[in-house]
């Protein structure tokens, strides 16, 4: 499994992580970071992550590979 994590900056807690689990092989992982505005729309369902990533708003870090794996149905967090 992808270790997928999404860091989300600047909400009023400050820097967030969150961590989920996220379809593909072996054990990449794959880091989001996004801003709180873009967060809450993309958990909202306003946005699609992967448009989001593909417009440069939504930044990745870490395995390339992974990320074509994350691009169909991207894994959000429980109660995010």
């Amino acid at each position: 499994m992808t270790r997928v994590v999404y860091v989300v900056t600047g909400g009023p807690d400050g820097d967030v992580r969150h961590e989920v689990e996220g379809p593909g092989p072996g054990s990449a992982e794959v880091t989001f970071t996004a801003p709180h505005a873009l967060w809450a729309r993309i958990t909202a369902g306003d946005v699609e992550p992967a448009v989001a990533f593909m417009q440069g708003r939504l930044k990745m870090a870490g395995d390339q590979a992974a990320i074509y794996d994350l691009l169909p149905a991207f894994p959000l967090p429980d109660g995010s």
